[in-house]
């Protein structure tokens, strides 16, 4: 689940691309990590110049939280832990950036008020969002609030599918190559890997 945040900064601006750090009470050289109740946010930047800079909010869902304390009359275990909650923008999202961009968010900025009161050339990208509804349903949502939206479907692009299925082989390729290496135990990558990590709790790291 990713929400990139890009400042730029035009010819004759009397600013810095980079002072999207002040705004984001974030310095660009580091990885800025926030529990978020069912998992952890990660703030990180990706691009760092004085025409362009962008953030990045990264939130990693623990399947295990997503499901504690449940009762019996919830959804098969299967359906627990796989879904697509994980990676596409929901509610989960909405509150990692209230946790990890609370001030931003407030419109406070310590070092630059000046510029936190000023309208700014901002793009957010949030990637994917389910919109039952389309296109249509998130131009109505956001169109009336000045928002420009340029959204792309995905569901049906086959260029975007083939680009995936080619970053699984990729991973899978690497994956066979390591298990060889280190065992030496040769796997086609024509074969569904199932694998499983097991989960150590950080209180438990001391044993």
């Amino acid at each position: 689940m990713l929400l990139e945040i890009t400042l730029n900064a035009p010819a004759g601006a009397d600013y810095d691309a980079r002072d999207l750090g002040f705004l984001l009470h974030k310095n660009p050289a580091n990885v800025h990590v926030r529990d978020a109740a069912v998992g952890k946010a990660y703030v990180f930047f990706t691009e760092a110049g004085p025409e362009r800079t962008t953030a990045a909010l990264h939130l990693e869902l623990d399947p295990v939280a997503l499901v504690r304390g449940r009762g019996k009359g919830s959804e098969g275990l299967l359906d627990q832990y796989v879904n697509d909650r994980p990676h596409t923008a929901n509610s989960f999202l909405a509150v990692a950036m209230t946790r990890s961009l609370g001030q931003t968010i407030a419109g406070k900025s310590k070092e630059r008020q000046d510029l936190a009161d000023t309208a700014l050339p901002i793009e957010l990208r949030l990637a994917p969002v389910a919109a039952s509804g389309g296109m249509d349903v998130v131009e109505e949502l956001f169109a009336p609030l000045g928002y420009r939206i340029d959204a792309a479907p995905l569901a049906g692009d086959e260029e975007f599918q083939a680009a995936w299925r080619q970053v699984k082989l990729d991973n899978k390729q690497c994956l066979a190559k390591h298990i060889e290496t280190e065992t030496g135990l040769q796997l086609s990558t024509n074969m569904l890997f199932d694998v499983q990590v097991k989960r150590i709790h950080e209180y438990k790291r001391q044993l």
